[in-house]
């Protein structure tokens, strides 16, 4: 696949041999149908899968950084995910001598940014080959080798020695895991004493009602179309964090209270025809084009099932945030004791 090929272009033609989308397609649909104790043993397996499917049309509607952010009014999108990624580095309060440990990096927007702002060492550590390609397509475009670098390798088994890191962050990545605790135990593992860790987490609200199967349905709809195997409450993301022997030090969801809700992307609230790539006409447009190209042969067979899935992804997470019981951004910060 060409890399400098258009946006559209290159998520047509897929990171996955046009042979095999269709069945990786089901695969993943699969996994979600399968008993617990199945998910939670397969889910490197499904999450391999669906960055293999979703990561150009990701690059393709969102940019380099997968996260979400709050924005106030008058700030563009790209620049409040700038803000929050340099906040991320204040907050860590990480220097030039820092060695620090992106936990699920994806392509690594949020790398180089810290990288370039902090002027730190920072390691990605990624279990999915082809967003670790991307990533060092765009590290060196950046001319950052020096400052970042990429492990493949798991989160639940990481693959570094005891109290290597001075400090290790990540932005919406441990959702993917399959438990809470046991990712964090991984980055208490790795930590020097006294280092810190921070996390943006996707969590259910306090407003989420278990016993209201709206809120299930869509927590459920959540998790299918965005590659998750359980998204926890926060209160569920706190303990498990602490039963880790990490000592909490602030949870707080930092999109409350956002001046423009950080959902809007996906659905804007002041021009609902906004002709942005991740809006409603936007992504109508990405889907019908995909659907010709799949038809000519051009894109393989199942991309419009990929397409398709995302769209009801982003329609779900809109869902939970309209209703309030949702949020991509509880923000967690511990300290190695």
């Amino acid at each position: 696949m060409n890399d400098d090929a258009p946006g559209l272009l290159r998520v047509a033609r897929s990171a996955v041999r046009a042979d095999v989308v269709a069945g990786k397609v089901g695969d993943y649909r699969a996994y979600h149908e399968a008993p617990a104790e199945q998910r939670q043993r397969d889910y490197a397996t499904m999450v391999n899968a669906y960055f293999d499917l979703a990561t150009d049309f990701y690059e393709f509607g969102w940019g380099q950084s997968f996260h979400f952010a709050p924005r106030a009014r008058g700030e563009t999108f790209r620049e409040s995910i700038l803000r929050y990624e340099q906040w991320l580095a204040l907050r860590l309060g990480l220097t030039p001598d820092s060695q620090v440990l992106d936990v699920g990096c994806g392509v690594g927007g949020p790398m180089r940014t810290i990288a370039r702002f902090a002027g730190c060492k920072i390691t990605g550590l990624n279990n999915n080959g082809y967003q670790l390609k991307r990533a060092a397509i765009h590290t060196r475009r950046a001319g950052l080798e020096a400052l970042c670098e990429t492990v493949e390798g798991d989160f639940m088994a990481m693959p570094f020695p005891d109290a290597h890191f001075d400090a290790a962050y990540a932005l919406e990545a441990t959702v993917h895991a399959p438990s809470i605790a046991g990712v964090y135990a991984e980055i208490a593992r790795v930590l020097k004493p006294g280092g810190m860790v921070a996390c943006y987490e996707w969590a259910m609200t306090r407003r989420f009602v278990a016993s209201d199967t709206e809120h299930q349905r869509i927590r459920r709809e959540i998790e299918i179309n965005n590659g998750v195997p359980c998204v926890s409450t926060a209160g569920e993301i706190a303990d498990a964090v602490a039963s880790t022997g990490l000592e909490l030090v602030q949870v707080e969801d930092r999109c409350e209270g956002s001046e423009v809700p950080w959902w809007e992307k996906l659905a804007p609230a002041g021009n609902p025809f906004a002709l942005r790539r991740s809006s409603g006409i936007g992504k109508h447009f990405t889907n019908g084009s995909v659907r010709v190209l799949e038809a000519l042969r051009i894109a393989p067979r199942g991309t419009t099932a990929v397409a398709r899935m995302l769209d009801q992804g982003g329609r779900a997470l809109v869902a939970g945030g309209m209703a309030g019981i949702f949020t991509p951004s509880l923000l967690v910060v511990a300290r190695k004791v």
